[in-house]
């Protein structure tokens, strides 16, 4: 019998669709994606003053936010800091339809909003780790989030 389940797909179609909204129902926090660079500065005439253009948002949805590591101390004279690692997860068709390629400190993730944990919204997370496993229904990425940085977009 063991020798039937090698010969047969083991992720099934049926499989994956029965499967795929149980994840999704632990997706409570809805995050933001964005480009790091943020281009140029350009002086606007009427207000007198340099004005940074938005980051491009690559993509905005439902995620599960999970923290994989304790926070690590990073002494720095003048600026001690804490570091942690998170996991975000989006579905996989989300990831597909939208065709993201995520890489390490060029994109930026906020959450945008969290009912379960507000205080996620203060903190912008730097993408660190994308590679994933071929899983058929959520999309794993990590970051990394500097704790004692607050930020406002």
């Amino acid at each position: 019998m063991a020798l039937n389940i090698i010969r047969q797909q083991a992720f099934t179609q049926q499989w994956v669709d029965g499967l795929a909204m149980i994840p999704n129902q632990f997706m409570r926090a809805t995050i933001r994606i964005t480009d790091s660079d943020v281009g140029e500065a350009v002086y606007n005439r009427v207000t007198g003053k340099f004005e940074v253009p938005a980051r491009a948002i690559l993509w905005e949805g439902e995620a599960r936010v999970t923290p994989r590591r304790t926070a690590l101390s990073h002494p720095v004279p003048g600026r001690t800091t804490n570091t942690q690692t998170v996991q975000f997860q989006i579905p996989i068709s989300e990831a597909i339809d939208h065709g993201l390629d995520l890489r390490p400190k060029q994109h930026r993730v906020s959450v945008v909003e969290s009912p379960l944990m507000p205080n996620l919204a203060n903190f912008l997370f730097v993408v660190t780790e994308v590679v994933d496993s071929a899983a058929p229904i959520e999309y794993t990425f990590w970051c990394n989030v500097d704790q004692n940085m607050e930020v406002s977009e």
